[in-house]
């Protein structure tokens, strides 16, 4: 009579066959079960991450001023913060006036104003660099002209530039102004001008001082 396969193993191997399956499906088990919570956990990280704000950099526009060479030139229109001066070629530039602007009125004067320790702005000539057509004497607190360091009266005067270099400029007959503190109201349609002004940016123009001139000035 023929017996079954089971029928010859003791029961010991069949306890062991049966733990060794039991082992075996628990480890399964565990590694399905980790594979899943992994599955889980991923986008939650990602959810996570995607809820974090990127920080964007405020881009910051750098401060710049840069002098511009002084204006010469005639006051096309004036308006509470702005005045608009056409130069010898008639184009125009538009220059903001403030509380801080410092407006100079040149009146006509005597020869004897150009002394030393004194502040002057002069017209050149032509033909000549250091020959003047026309010299205003600033007020002593002026942030700008040329410092006297010599004069022969009714002959030179002797200008220190910022490098510190001497120039005997010739003043025989020439005409003379002298400075008096002003307002923005001094400030008139048609007046001849010099502005020292600034550039802000690279775009907005901003006067630091306007000095304005005698309706006959030689100033170009």
């Amino acid at each position: 009579m023929a017996h079954s396969a089971l029928a010859d193993r003791s029961p010991g191997f069949l306890l062991g066959t049966i733990a060794l399956a039991v082992v075996v499906s628990l480890i399964a088990g565990f590694a399905i079960g980790y594979k899943v919570e992994n599955s889980k956990g991923k986008p939650a990280k990602k959810a996570a991450a995607s809820k974090k704000h990127k920080k964007t950099k405020k881009t910051q526009r750098a401060f710049t001023l840069k002098a511009a060479p002084e204006l010469v030139g005639g006051v096309f229109s004036i308006r509470p913060r702005q005045l608009v001066v056409l130069n010898a070629d008639k184009k125009g530039t538009r220059i903001g006036i403030g509380p801080k602007t410092r407006v100079a009125v040149a009146e006509a004067d005597k020869a004897s104003s150009i002394v030393v320790g004194a502040r002057v702005l002069y017209a050149k000539s032509k033909t000549s660099d250091t020959r003047a057509t026309e010299v205003v004497v600033l007020a002593p607190n002026a942030k700008i002209g040329a410092p006297i360091t010599a004069v022969v009266p009714g002959t030179s005067m002797t200008l220190k530039s910022l490098s510190g270099k001497d120039t005997v400029v010739t003043t025989s007959g020439v005409p003379v102004e002298k400075t008096r503190s002003g307002t923005r109201k001094n400030i008139a349609k048609g007046d001849k001008v010099i502005v020292y002004y600034y550039v802000v940016r690279g775009k907005r123009n901003a006067a630091t001082e306007v000095v304005v001139l005698p309706s006959s000035s030689k100033f170009t």
